[in-house]
């Protein structure tokens, strides 16, 4: 069969090992198939109208994820990237997977049109496919965008369903409901800082 092998190489078997997971979840293509020989990975593309395009698509992945690592072991990942790769169930605002992340005791800040974390690129992908899910699930409720901001962290932050989520921040003074409508109780960031003692509270 004709086609292309590319080589690429990681820092550590189990990086090959995530990216071909990443690689063969994400790009659908018939025979498409990957071998790997320690920190090495063969991806062999099978020769047809898409071969180019797909192949173009794992050079950026690849370079996205091996070529954003710095001395501090902080990667850099373009958010239109992380988004095209997430399957989403409604848009989502990319600063909440930040919030997320910090409430989690890991690096994340957005630099520009990209998200520096210390998460690899496959559970940055994984984590805005949870947030839009979450988003999905409350979109029932009535709520001011800071509010449904604020649930939907709390909520995959604390591994809680949107009611439950709900029911705890009101009884927490994070939220109040006015004519029908819930609202936070005070800024949003003063918000988080009170939801991470909560956190912290709940380990």
């Amino acid at each position: 069969m004709r086609g292309i092998t590319l080589t690429l190489n990681f820092d550590t078997p189990e990086e090959a090992i995530s990216f071909l997971k990443l690689i063969t979840s994400r790009i659908k293509y018939s025979g498409l198939y990957g071998e790997i020989k320690g920190k090495k990975l063969k991806l062999f593309i099978p020769e047809n109208q898409r071969t180019e395009e797909v192949v173009n698509e794992v050079k950026t992945l690849y370079r996205e994820l091996h070529g954003a690592k710095n001395a501090f072991q902080k990667k850099r990942f373009k958010i239109q990237t992380v988004l095209s790769l997430a399957k989403l169930e409604t848009a989502i605002p990319v600063p909440v997977l930040v919030d997320i992340i910090k409430l989690q005791g890991k690096h994340a800040r957005l630099a520009g049109e990209t998200i520096e974390t210390s998460l690899e690129l496959n559970e940055l992908v994984r984590l805005a496919e949870q947030v839009s899910s979450a988003y999905h699930s409350a979109i029932h409720m009535t709520l001011t965008s800071s509010a449904r901001r604020l649930l939907v962290v709390a909520s995959l932050t604390l591994g809680k369903n949107p009611e439950e989520t709900v029911s705890l921040l009101l009884s927490r003074n994070l939220l109040r409901e006015e004519d029908g409508t819930l609202s936070l109780s005070m800024d949003y960031e003063r918000s988080i800082e009170k939801l991470r003692e909560l956190v912290k509270q709940s380990t």
